[in-house]
């Protein structure tokens, strides 16, 4: 498990107050901040309470926006509930690991529609490419033409909103997702975010492993970095410059590290 896995691991193991401390304290309200905003409050929350409740993380800034909500203590939100909460409404929040200049280690909070550190270009045909394990496929297995999305509350007075509608390119396929403690405007856009990705083709690249050298440093395949793949003449990979983002890194002593991308970077 890696750094920022270990910070997010954390928050599984941590409410919105203290057991102890039980009641209208455990609420945590926020209004009118932007989504950095939100994460800074919960960050701040899931730290505030004592010296033996801190870890060495940076708070996000924070701006003006249109998110505002309040989390009550009886709901028993964990604080990782309420970071996915936000991450379903299109953005990412990453724990990026440093050393200051003390050398000790912190994380700095990043919230971003697409968390990206840094660009990297290879060329795929290219006979000194650190990249290995390639593979490329087109998937439409997952392909929507709508979604609704299923917010807070039960039977007829439970929540929905939809995002969809032409031009179809496929025949109807309309599904729902559970989104059950999202309501009002954050219903629809976590109902906007889902379906945004939803409604084309999977576009799936692997890429198994990078070989570092002094070519090649490792810091060019850390989680958050930005690849750009270029390929012309591949038999099975299309011609032109294709962007992805590594989303996960491990290895050991080696040179060696393997390696998981997605699209967009």
């Amino acid at each position: 498990m890696t750094g920022p896995e270990l910070v997010r691991n954390e928050t599984k193991w941590r409410m919105t107050y203290g057991l102890s401390e039980y009641g209208p304290a455990g609420t945590l309200s926020v209004g009118n901040r932007d989504h950095r905003g939100a994460v800074r409050a919960i960050i701040n929350r899931f730290m505030v309470w004592s010296p033996e409740w801190h870890y060495p993380i940076d708070l996000p800034g924070e701006a003006v926006g249109g998110f505002s909500q309040t989390w009550e203590f009886w709901k028993k939100f964990t604080i990782e509930d309420l970071l996915v909460q936000i991450e379903s409404e299109g953005v990412e929040i990453y724990f990026r690991p440093y050393l200051t200049a003390a050398r000790q280690l912190r994380f700095q909070t990043i919230v971003e529609p697409r968390v990206t550190l840094g660009s990297s270009s290879f060329h795929l045909q290219a006979e000194d490419s650190p990249l290995s394990g390639i593979r490329y496929r087109v998937n439409g297995a997952e392909q929507l033409t709508g979604g609704q999305g299923i917010g807070e509350g039960t039977g007829q007075d439970q929540e929905v909103r939809y995002a969809g509608g032409p031009p179809f390119t496929i025949p109807i396929r309309d599904v729902k997702m559970q989104f059950p403690d999202l309501a009002g405007d954050r219903l629809q856009a976590a109902t906007n975010a889902w379906f945004s990705e939803a409604k084309n083709p999977t576009v799936q690249w692997t890429v198994e492993k990078f070989t570092s050298s002094d070519d090649y440093p490792p810091t060019l395949a850390v989680p958050g970095r930005g690849w750009k793949l270029q390929s012309a003449g591949h038999p099975v990979y299309p011609n032109g410059v294709h962007s992805l983002r590594v989303i996960a890194a491990s290895g050991g002593w080696g040179a060696d590290i393997r390696t998981e991308v997605q699209g967009g970077a």
